[in-house]
């Protein structure tokens, strides 16, 4: 709570979602403007740990011309946004939606830049193909792409490139099954995860310890504090349903990458 209060929060209504986001100025007034997007089961809180260092790189031994004003809005259904009464809530239109909030501060006109990780490097892509007005570049710390299994490209046959498309096939296998659920029963799934703070903080934990690079202990990587605040911000928004529809939403959604969109 000390935390999110000691950050400018705002809310505003986009497209029916009453969308809330964090907002800090660098005392650099040129900044260059910048939004931040979560995704699941992350949270504004995931930027924590670098808004000071974004906002006023001068005082961790950086460069002032790095400065960057930052816009972190929060995902419709995650916390604290509203949770949407409608469907058709999915990457496409959360990308107009962020693009409408850098217009509503003012940013179309100077020129801004796009982050995501997880969901948000899908919103930060859409963003990207999308090319609102004012839009520079965009950056995105996670992509989801990789050959075919029955497809043959020159890179699999390069022993490296191999190896991480098997690990990653593996973790299709084992790993995956929370990705099953939300996006084709994420009520179901829901009702648990509102009914019983252990189900909720089972159900993100286990997140943490297998997505992180450790050895057996994730509070190397982690600390108990960082995971607990995010599992109690679910647990008390109550956005353990919505934030899961977000996946049932975007599962079914054939507009988020369209067929002729090139990355590279």
């Amino acid at each position: 709570e000390e935390l999110f209060n000691s950050y400018p929060q705002f809310t505003t209504t986009i497209d029916g979602v009453e969308v809330y986001f964090l907002h800090i100025r660098s005392k650099q007034e040129n900044a260059l403007p910048m939004l931040l997007s979560h995704g699941w089961p992350g949270s504004i809180l995931e930027f924590r740990h670098v808004i000071d260092k974004l906002v006023d790189p001068e005082s961790h031994r950086g460069d002032p011309e790095d400065a960057l004003h930052l816009a972190i809005p929060a995902l419709p259904g995650y916390a604290f946004s509203s949770k949407p009464t409608e469907g058709g809530r999915e990457i496409v239109r959360t990308a107009r939606a962020w693009a409408e909030l850098m217009q509503r501060m003012g940013y179309a006109d100077s020129g801004w830049v796009a982050q995501g990780g997880d969901w948000g490097a899908h919103v930060a892509a859409s963003l990207g193909h999308q090319a609102p007005k004012g839009l520079r570049s965009i950056h995105m710390n996670s992509i989801y792409l990789e050959p075919k299994k029955e497809a043959r490209i020159p890179c699999q046959d390069k022993a490296g490139e191999k190896r991480a498309l098997q690990r990653e096939r593996h973790r299709e296998k084992g790993h995956y099954g929370y990705h099953v659920q939300q996006s084709t029963r994420p009520q179901t799934v829901g009702y648990g995860l509102a009914d019983s703070p252990v189900a909720q903080a089972a159900w993100i934990y286990e997140k943490f310890r297998d997505w992180s690079h450790h050895d057996g202990d994730v509070e190397t990587v982690f600390s108990k504090d960082d995971m607990l605040d995010t599992i109690m911000l679910y647990w008390l928004s109550n956005s353990g349903a919505s934030s899961a529809r977000y996946y049932w939403e975007c599962e079914f959604d054939s507009t988020a990458w369209p067929i002729d969109t090139r990355l590279v």
